[in-house]
């Protein structure tokens, strides 16, 4: 039977450690100060403290029994550790309060504020720092498991989109390769007929521009959302399915995009002037697909400028 190793404490928590058990023997002094029965409570508690640090410093005890056992320390020393402590235990806590929501955060930052120097209950205020204590870092555990999740499903999705990036991107060279050889040897009249059309005048569907254009529509679609996707707030393994879903529906509206793009150009709706020859057209036009196929929202932002261009542009009629 094969046993794990456990990795060695880090340098860093060894010094964190250090510094518990530095304020565990100041606690021991300021708690043996108390009147009895006060005193003996605190010893004892202050002893099984104690024996929390030895477990923490054993090499067989685990990375995440090391910080919890820190953290039970660093949050039941509040109560017996000199006043003067008490403030670099709220230093530390309030740096890490990144990690509450911002409804926390300000309600423990308002709590707080109502406890400054040598006002308010003593007792109140160690039991404040106390549960806060746990509190952030609970909170940080859930930041830590938050972001490792999102980092598989970022893998997984990264790693399909990229297949399928590859796979659309040969097939979009290969159709295009093929169209521009078709429409090399097409004589100028016939090309022009066949790139309004959309189809070419040859005996394979491979050079078809319109398949070209809608494979350069996907393309530009999958590069940005794809982009969009790594900002999702949502994204986590258990929604890896229906961010893959939402991708491919997306993606297939960029071949929308693309086709109407490229028809209104033809049709002369978009002011936009096609290139005289064949293969000037043919790669405008797939420009003009990956451009359309890049953003939905600027998409509908530049057919509707373009539109309200052309709507200006046209003469009104004269009345007399």
């Amino acid at each position: 039977m094969i046993r794990r190793k456990n990795p060695p404490i880090d340098d860093d928590l060894l010094r964190r450690i250090d510094s518990v058990h530095s304020g565990l023997a100041q606690a021991r002094i300021h708690a043996g100060q108390w009147d009895d029965p006060a005193r003996a409570r605190a010893a004892e508690a202050l002893n099984e403290l104690g024996s929390c640090l030895e477990r923490a410093r054993h090499a067989q005890t685990s990375s995440t029994e090391r910080l919890r056992l820190i953290t039970q320390v660093d949050a039941e020393l509040c109560l017996y550790e000199p006043r003067e402590l008490l403030k670099a235990d709220r230093v530390r806590i309030e740096d890490r309060f990144f990690r509450l929501s911002e409804t926390a955060r300000a309600k423990w930052t308002a709590i707080l504020g109502e406890y400054k120097a040598n006002t308010g209950n003593e007792h109140e205020y160690r039991q404040l720092l106390r549960s806060l204590t746990y509190e952030v870092a609970q909170a940080g555990a859930n930041f830590e498991r938050l972001t490792s999740a999102r980092r598989k499903a970022l893998v997984w999705i990264t790693a399909w989109t990229a297949g399928a990036f590859l796979v659309l991107g040969f097939l979009f060279f290969e159709v295009f390769s093929a169209s521009v050889s078709a429409i090399g040897a097409s004589s100028a009249a016939a090309l022009d007929a066949m790139v309004r059309a959309l189809s070419a005048s040859t005996e394979t569907s491979w050079s078809s521009p319109l398949l070209s254009f809608l494979l350069a529509g996907m393309l530009g679609a999958m590069i940005f959302v794809f982009q969009s996707v790594l900002q999702e707030e949502k994204l986590r393994p258990e929604n890896i399915l229906v961010l893959v879903l939402n991708i491919l529906i997306r993606v297939g509206f960029g071949a929308v995009y693309a086709f109407v793009a490229v028809v209104g150009v033809l049709t002369e709706f978009l002011p936009l002037k096609l290139p005289s020859g064949g293969e000037q057209a043919f790669m405008f036009l797939t420009l003009i697909a990956v451009a359309a196929g890049l953003s939905d929202k600027l998409f509908g932002e530049v057919i509707g400028k373009l539109m309200e261009r052309k709507k200006e542009s046209t003469p009104k009629p004269n009345r007399d």
